[in-house]
């Protein structure tokens, strides 16, 4: 967690390694009355941004670190700088914001064009802000194509070219579950669609139920068995296509509550935690090759890799870092993107980006502040590579566009037409999707793969890992777990760690947290208690020197 720093400078910091993660507060968005609302944030980021004294004024009395937007709404009226970090401020604009002479101040471009912003007072942070807008790409998904959640409700039409429209969850099933859902053509007209709903256990998905749906007919109620996959991960995958005639005008499902239900309880794939681990996209027409995924939201805009590696470039031709202002990965809140997050961070961690502030002028963010918390904690782990000198961090992102197989251990983001194999003498963890990674994985997002040697701490989840230290053969980690975000995460608390060794079931916590096995040496250990916790993980060793590897470690 940050303090305020008075004239030292937190964008441009070497002990910062990592982006930091904020979020940003409109006008009238963060009132008085919001105490436990600021509370939440300051557990899932790192600061806050803030337009008005008022809400800075918040800030101080709550103990939330914040930078200011350097605006009239500030005027001339001095804020106690205790927790102050600084100001952003606009680059065509002459600076005016209190005190701005002894604190870094951040110039902001609307655009990665012409020359870089010099540092505008003395105190200048070496850093430069660029406005993040998404914007369409092109080919970034074939027309016709529409995949958005509005409420309970998933809407998807297939492409006009008449390929499959698919979205997809990675699930681990209880005993007795089913599922269940009602579906109907909502188009206008055309000449019906097909809903099909596969299960894969394994590499070959298995239909369990298919429906031609004709526009103006009744919904189609369902509810299928998935008991013979209780206790599996399997993946759940709603296909939509146009049917026999492949003509998609006019096409558009709507699938309605789908729930997994089990011993009296059920969860919705539509909540928002569950949406944000769904993957979206399409299979070609002629059905050879992967899934392609699409990272787009309901309006369109499509997470522009290349647009976002241009701006970082740009920031460090005038040897500044980066800070990324009112950025999202996708532009929607409403995206089932992990994979977007993945890539973003790929190339915001490659290249040194200061920071990444996300924009709440809707009042949207607060379902994602779980989803931030643990990209900014995930982030955490890879500055220190997952335990100070326990496991030696490696800033190399290396993007897999084709397939590859794994040469050395570290970041890989995987994007479209990608597929990393791994091989034995490596393991690896799919941090997008916060699964192991077994044998190989083409889907989208960002995967760590690490040397089988020595116990790594590999997610930590909504707990920020505050501190990682070797103790003879065990990691000690310590844990500061929210219960202001306790209700963001289906499952409270959680670690994911990969060891040689086996744990003790508690992590020698006295039962406070419970372990449990997801096979090939990961394990997965779960606490419902909040607080400051310690665990220990066995068959910790001291990082090899350069001078020890060898080819079969590399």
């Amino acid at each position: 967690m940050l303090d305020g720093r008075g004239d030292q400078n937190v964008f441009g910091a070497p002990d910062v390694a990592r982006p930091l993660v904020a979020v940003r507060f409109r006008p009238g968005s963060l009132e008085s009355e919001n105490r436990a609302r600021l509370a939440m944030w300051r557990e899932a980021v790192d600061f806050v941004v803030v337009s008005s004294p008022e809400a800075a004024l918040l800030c101080e009395q709550t103990g939330v670190p914040w930078a200011g937007d350097c605006s009239p709404a500030f005027g001339g009226r001095p804020v106690s700088g205790t927790h102050r970090l600084g100001w952003l401020a606009p680059a065509d604009v002459k600076v005016s914001c209190p005190e701005s002479g002894q604190e870094p101040v951040v110039p902001v471009a609307d655009k990665a064009e012409g020359s870089v912003p010099q540092a505008v007072p003395s105190a200048g942070a070496p850093a430069v802000g660029i406005r993040i807008t998404p914007a369409r790409s092109s080919g970034a998904r074939p027309e016709g194509l529409l995949i958005e959640r509005r409420g309970d409700v998933l809407r998807v039409s297939p492409p006009l070219s008449g390929a499959t429209a698919f979205v997809e969850w990675d699930v681990t099933l209880p005993p007795g579950v089913i599922l269940t859902f009602s579906a109907r053509n909502a188009g206008a007209e055309g000449d019906g669609a097909s809903l099909a709903v596969r299960v894969s256990g394994t590499l070959k998905p298995e239909v369990l139920w298919e429906r031609d749906l004709m526009p103006g007919k009744p919904a189609v109620e369902a509810a299928l068995d998935l008991s013979k996959w209780a206790g599996s991960r399997v993946r759940v995958r709603f296909d939509v296509s146009p049917g026999s005639s492949r003509d998609a005008r006019g096409d558009q499902v709507e699938i309605d509550r789908p729930l997994l239900e089990a011993s009296g309880s059920h969860a919705s794939l539509m909540e928002t935690s569950n949406w944000w681990q769904a993957r979206c996209g399409y299979r070609p027409l002629d059905g050879q090759g992967a899934l392609r995924d699409v990272l787009t939201g309901p309006s369109g805009p499509a997470f522009d890799a290349d647009a976002l590696t241009a701006a970082l470039e740009w920031a460090e031709r005038g040897t500044r870092r980066a800070v990324l202002v009112d950025t999202h990965p996708t532009g929607s809140l409403d995206t089932a993107s992990p994979a977007a997050f993945g890539m973003f961070w790929a190339r915001a961690f490659l290249r040194g980006a200061a920071a990444a502030i996300f924009d709440d002028s809707a009042n949207g963010m607060d379902g994602l502040a779980g989803e931030l918390a643990r990209w900014r904690n995930s982030l955490h782990l890879l500055q220190a590579g997952g335990g100070d000198s326990v496991q030696p961090a490696r800033r190399e992102v290396i993007v897999i566009r084709s397939e590859v197989t794994a040469r050395q251990e570290g970041l890989h983001c995987v994007e479209d037409g990608g597929l990393l194999r791994i091989p034995d003498r490596f393991a690896a963890f799919h941090l997008s999707d916060r699964t192991p990674v077994s044998g190989f994985t083409d889907r989208q997002g960002l995967v760590l793969v690490f040397p089988r040697r020595g116990a790594r701490v590999l997610d930590s989840g909504i707990c920020f890992p505050e501190r990682i230290e070797q103790q003879g053969r065990e990691l000690e980690v310590s844990l500061r777990c929210p219960a202001e975000l306790a209700g963001t995460a289906s499952s409270p608390f959680r670690l994911v760690f990969w060891t040689p060794d086996s744990p003790d079931p508690d992590l020698k916590t006295g039962d406070v947290w419970t372990v449990s096995s997801l096979g090939d040496g990961f394990y997965e250990a779960a606490c419902s208690r909040p607080g400051l916790h310690v665990v220990r993980i066995p068959g910790a060793v001291r990082p090899r020197g350069p001078a020890e590897w060898t080819p079969i470690d590399h």
